[in-house]
């Protein structure tokens, strides 16, 4: 009789501990502002890194009514934080909002080493530095390469593009 309460415990408390790891993930990511379908929108981002398996780190995703918020782009992201600037929703919006939160995976999940091979691979001299443009940047490239941008040369397609499946291109690195 005792074995059976015991177990019974156990299955409580697995429920629990569940449950509770389950809500640690979901509140992980936090949304600020936006309108009910922008806030749709990023629950939809977050859900294709889950399906793609490419756990994000904390993050927050904050919605701007104007470019202001992005320094006149229609996004951006830094320190945790990915700021999407307008009002729209369609394929851009979306796409934008992916390409942001990329960022914040690059940050969690690619090494320095990892970014010295893929400097080498795109010929590119420098990972981050805003005095160069844009599509001279490393984690620009990233970014994109998580998405499924391509870029000349690039073999390897979509991670997060729903209409695509291969292996995220991560593993290819």
């Amino acid at each position: 009789m005792q074995t059976r309460r015991w177990i019974g415990w156990l299955a409580v408390a697995a429920m629990v501990a569940l449950t509770l790891a389950m809500s640690l993930v979901e509140t992980q990511t936090r949304i600020t502002g936006g309108t009910p379908a922008q806030q749709a929108m990023a629950r939809w981002a977050v859900g294709r890194f889950d399906v793609e398996e490419l756990r994000l780190p904390s993050l927050e995703i904050r919605f701007h009514r104007s470019r202001n918020g992005c320094e006149g782009r229609m996004g951006g992201y830094s320190n945790g934080t990915a700021d999407l600037c307008g009002e729209h929703v369609n394929w851009m919006s979306r796409r934008t909002l992916l390409h942001e939160m990329a960022h914040g995976w690059v940050e969690a999940n690619v090494p320095g080493d990892l970014e010295a091979r893929f400097l080498r691979l795109r010929q590119l001299e420098t990972w981050n530095d805003h005095a160069v443009d844009w599509e001279e940047r490393g984690t620009e490239h990233a970014a994109d390469h998580q998405l499924g941008a391509r870029r000349p040369g690039d073999g390897h397609r979509a991670t997060l593009d729903p209409s695509q499946r291969p292996a995220p291109a991560h593993r290819g690195l």
